[in-house]
Protein backbone atom coordinates (compact mmCIF):
# COMPACT_ATOMS: atom_id res chain seq x y z
CA UNK A 1 0.00 0.00 0.00
CA UNK A 2 1.35 3.52 -1.20
CA UNK A 3 2.21 5.33 2.26
CA UNK A 4 0.14 8.72 0.69
CA UNK A 5 -2.74 6.42 0.20
CA UNK A 6 -4.10 6.72 3.59
CA UNK A 7 -4.57 9.59 6.31
CA UNK A 8 -1.64 11.28 8.29
CA UNK A 9 -2.16 9.55 11.29
CA UNK A 10 -1.69 6.27 9.48
CA UNK A 11 1.39 7.28 8.23
CA UNK A 12 2.94 8.25 10.92
CA UNK A 13 2.89 5.47 12.46
CA UNK A 14 3.68 3.42 9.89
CA UNK A 15 6.46 5.48 9.57
CA UNK A 16 7.52 4.97 13.56
CA UNK A 17 7.30 1.21 13.25
CA UNK A 18 9.56 1.67 10.42
CA UNK A 19 12.12 3.64 12.51
CA UNK A 20 11.54 1.05 15.71
CA UNK A 21 12.56 -2.05 12.80
CA UNK A 22 15.57 0.10 12.03
CA UNK A 23 16.93 0.70 14.97
CA UNK A 24 16.23 -3.57 15.55
CA UNK A 25 19.09 -3.38 13.02
CA UNK A 26 16.22 -4.00 10.50
CA UNK A 27 17.74 -2.88 6.59
CA UNK A 28 15.00 -2.55 4.19
CA UNK A 29 13.21 -1.34 1.38
CA UNK A 30 10.02 0.23 1.51
CA UNK A 31 8.40 1.29 -1.94
CA UNK A 32 4.75 1.49 -2.98
CA UNK A 33 4.58 -2.22 -4.95
CA UNK A 34 7.21 -3.77 -2.36
CA UNK A 35 8.12 -4.06 1.07
CA UNK A 36 11.44 -5.90 2.20
CA UNK A 37 12.74 -6.31 5.59
CA UNK A 38 16.25 -8.25 6.99
CA UNK A 39 16.77 -9.10 10.01
CA UNK A 40 19.39 -11.30 9.48
CA UNK A 41 21.96 -11.90 11.91
CA UNK A 42 20.67 -9.28 14.40
CA UNK A 43 19.71 -9.37 18.09
CA UNK A 44 15.97 -9.39 17.47
CA UNK A 45 13.80 -11.15 19.76
CA UNK A 46 10.20 -12.55 19.63
CA UNK A 47 9.35 -10.25 21.66
CA UNK A 48 10.44 -7.38 19.04
CA UNK A 49 8.35 -9.08 15.87
CA UNK A 50 5.12 -6.97 17.63
CA UNK A 51 6.42 -4.13 15.54
CA UNK A 52 4.71 -6.00 12.79
CA UNK A 53 1.32 -5.52 14.36
CA UNK A 54 1.88 -1.14 13.36
CA UNK A 55 3.24 -2.10 9.67
CA UNK A 56 1.76 -5.41 8.25
CA UNK A 57 2.58 -4.60 4.30
CA UNK A 58 6.07 -6.49 4.92
CA UNK A 59 5.91 -9.11 1.42
CA UNK A 60 9.87 -10.54 1.51
CA UNK A 61 11.27 -10.99 5.83
CA UNK A 62 14.19 -12.72 6.25
CA UNK A 63 15.07 -13.58 10.09
CA UNK A 64 17.87 -15.57 9.31
CA UNK A 65 20.93 -16.18 11.89
CA UNK A 66 18.59 -14.97 14.87
CA UNK A 67 17.22 -16.65 17.68
CA UNK A 68 13.85 -15.83 16.66
CA UNK A 69 11.71 -19.22 17.79
CA UNK A 70 8.05 -20.55 18.03
CA UNK A 71 7.16 -17.49 20.05
CA UNK A 72 8.13 -14.93 17.40
CA UNK A 73 6.49 -16.89 14.00
CA UNK A 74 3.45 -17.16 16.36
CA UNK A 75 3.22 -13.24 15.85
CA UNK A 76 3.55 -13.37 11.58
CA UNK A 77 0.20 -13.70 10.84
CA UNK A 78 -0.75 -10.17 11.65
CA UNK A 79 1.29 -10.01 7.86
CA UNK A 80 -1.31 -10.49 5.19
CA UNK A 81 1.24 -9.34 2.82
CA UNK A 82 4.06 -12.04 3.19
CA UNK A 83 5.23 -13.67 0.27
CA UNK A 84 8.23 -14.86 1.22
CA UNK A 85 9.86 -16.15 5.19
CA UNK A 86 13.33 -16.57 5.33
CA UNK A 87 14.44 -18.28 8.48
CA UNK A 88 17.64 -20.17 8.05
CA UNK A 89 19.51 -21.16 11.40
CA UNK A 90 16.55 -20.00 13.67
CA UNK A 91 15.16 -21.80 16.70
CA UNK A 92 11.99 -22.47 14.89
CA UNK A 93 11.04 -25.74 15.42
CA UNK A 94 9.53 -28.11 12.67
CA UNK A 95 5.42 -27.83 14.67
CA UNK A 96 6.09 -24.19 14.19
CA UNK A 97 6.64 -23.60 10.85
CA UNK A 98 4.40 -26.19 10.31
CA UNK A 99 1.83 -24.48 11.89
CA UNK A 100 2.65 -21.16 10.38
CA UNK A 101 2.55 -22.70 6.59
CA UNK A 102 -1.16 -24.20 7.39
CA UNK A 103 -2.35 -20.77 8.54
CA UNK A 104 -0.10 -19.49 5.52
CA UNK A 105 -0.46 -21.54 2.86
CA UNK A 106 0.76 -19.05 0.58
CA UNK A 107 4.08 -17.91 1.78
CA UNK A 108 7.31 -19.72 0.61
CA UNK A 109 9.44 -20.47 3.68
CA UNK A 110 13.23 -20.43 3.04
CA UNK A 111 14.86 -22.92 5.97
CA UNK A 112 18.01 -23.70 3.89
CA UNK A 113 20.89 -21.01 3.71
CA UNK A 114 21.26 -19.38 -0.47
CA UNK A 115 23.90 -20.62 -2.32
CA UNK A 116 27.39 -19.09 -1.85
CA UNK A 117 27.13 -17.79 -5.50
CA UNK A 118 23.88 -16.83 -5.41
CA UNK A 119 23.36 -13.24 -6.71
CA UNK A 120 21.21 -10.89 -4.38
CA UNK A 121 18.50 -9.81 -7.17
CA UNK A 122 18.51 -6.38 -5.44
CA UNK A 123 22.28 -5.32 -5.80
CA UNK A 124 23.27 -7.59 -8.72
CA UNK A 125 26.16 -9.05 -6.19
CA UNK A 126 26.68 -12.48 -4.64
CA UNK A 127 24.84 -12.23 -1.27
Amino acid sequence: MARSELNPKDQAKWQAAWYRMEALGGKGVWDNDLVVMSFGGTSISDADLAVFSDFPFVRILDLSNTSIGDKGIAQLPVLPALEDLIVHNTKITQAALKTFQEQNPSVKIQTTAKPKDAINPFTGKPF
